[in-house]
């Protein structure tokens, strides 16, 4: 998640719960995760987080996902599910008043649950679940992503 310092509150649940975690620098963002070595991370959450990063920026994140995360590692997506216009600017309407948004300056860039292990898929991650319930009048999406694995990627799969 974007956050423009390490606040007091986060800091002591660091030092006292996470015991090796540390605060990625202010310049991290999900498409450059600098200091964050190669197959370090077991897992990555993207909670409502993609369709606010512009979707250019999309394939860039999640090939530094795809850097960080071990072999074995798993991608969890947590996102506003939409098909179509109509749900588009229902969606919207409600995620600008939720996060105190105005005007057109902030992306929301939605894909239902195909769309989603479509572009997953041709990034290099396998969607090996997925839950959608629609609690209100959004439909939200909980998806787990695997890494491929290279051999699978040069289509050798099974």
């Amino acid at each position: 998640d974007p956050h423009d310092h390490l606040t007091r509150p986060v800091k002591k649940r660091l030092e006292t719960l996470a015991h090796d975690a540390r605060y990625l620098p202010e310049t991290a963002s999900a498409e450059n995760l600098e200091g964050v070595p190669d197959g370090s991370v077991d897992g990555i959450a993207y909670f409502f987080a993609l369709h606010h990063i512009d979707e250019a920026k999309h394939a860039k994140a999640l090939e530094e996902a795809g850097r960080v995360l071990k072999q074995d590692g798993y991608l969890f997506v947590a996102e506003d599910l939409v098909d179509g216009a109509e749900e588009h600017a229902v969606v919207e309407s409600i995620d600008r008043r939720l996060n105190f948004e105005f005007g057109d300056d902030h992306p929301h860039n939605y894909r239902n649950a195909d769309e989603w292990r479509n572009f997953f898929r041709s990034n290099g991650f396998e969607m090996v679940r997925v839950n959608e319930i629609k609690p209100g009048k959004v439909r939200h999406g909980f998806m787990v992503f695997k890494k491929i694995k290279p051999t699978e990627q040069a289509g050798e799969s099974h």
